[in-house]
């Protein structure tokens, strides 16, 4: 028999892993608090549970994609909700507070997860099957029951393609903050800071839209994500600030072999064949 899959949170994430799970003819029951949502999803073909509880009652594997500060307590409704067997799972961008609250109470039937993927928009989106197909998927395997952990990654190796990453709550957290946390916060400082100079919004091409790109995404999820990970993503901005400070350095230098060094650096790294930057 097949496994039922619940789904908490219906939108952009969550929506996408339903309506991935529907096209791939998975058993998904879909539930969000908004009704607005639920009637999106009801119109995109995917079945709606009636409430919380009627949506994760005979789940095998529910899924949680709500936002950040949602989900510590949203955990403990679903745990009370769901089967004893039952394998939960997630998708936050910061994992810290969540695993926290799964150790404190002994929820080792929960495996964090958080997909590296998303878009500029929040909320559902009936188009969005695709998005997680292909993606790092990250798998906290330092507290969960191994056995829930090989239910969810083959779940998402066999519905997603995804490639799992094995990592700590912690490891992750610090990871996110220097690829993805960090970076959305330069993009907004970035806009920000050449927002008042017309002449340059008047220039603005290529590199400029690049590196502020993810500053047009939903301005308050970005902030909820850097704020919940606000310990390591401040980590991440020490290390960057000594490393603007070097390249200040660089510029005061005669000659431009210094600051061609950071270049070099950086070409190498970012050309370095994919496969010897994953782990294990």
């Amino acid at each position: 028999m097949s496994l039922r899959i619940a789904v908490v949170g219906a939108g952009l994430i969550g929506g996408a892993i339903a309506l991935r799970l529907r096209d791939r003819g998975a058993a998904a029951r879909v539930w969000d608090r908004d009704r607005a949502t639920r009637t999106a999803v009801a119109a995109a073909g995917l079945a709606c549970g009636h409430d919380l509880a009627d949506t994760v009652a005979t789940a095998d594997i529910v899924v949680l994609a709500v936002p950040l500060p949602a989900l510590p307590d949203l955990l403990d409704e679903v745990m009370a909700l769901a089967r004893p067997d039952a394998v939960v799972t997630d998708v936050g961008s910061a994992k810290t507070a969540v695993t926290a609250r799964a150790r404190d109470r002994r929820y080792e039937r929960f495996v964090a997860g958080h997909p590296m993927a998303g878009g500029p928009r929040a909320g559902f989106d009936p188009e969005a099957a695709s998005l997680l197909v292909g993606a790092a998927w990250a798998l906290d395997d330092d507290s969960a029951d191994p056995a829930a952990y090989r239910r969810v990654a083959d779940l998402l190796a066999r519905h997603f393609d995804a490639r799992i990453v094995p990592v700590s709550a912690g490891r992750h957290d610090a990871a996110v903050a220097l690829v993805s946390h960090l970076p959305h916060l330069l993009a907004a400082v970035l806009a920000n800071t050449a927002a008042p100079d017309q002449i340059a919004q008047l220039l603005a091409a290529g590199s400029y839209r690049r590196a502020t790109a993810s500053a047009a995404s939903a301005p308050c999820r970005s902030a909820a994500m850097v704020w919940e990970n606000r310990d390591a993503v401040r980590a991440a901005l020490r290390a960057f600030a000594a490393a603007l400070a070097d390249a200040d350095l660089a510029l005061q230098a005669p000659d431009d072999a210094a600051i061609c060094a950071v270049f070099a650096s950086a070409h190498a790294a970012l050309t370095a064949s994919p496969a010897s930057a994953r782990l294990g």
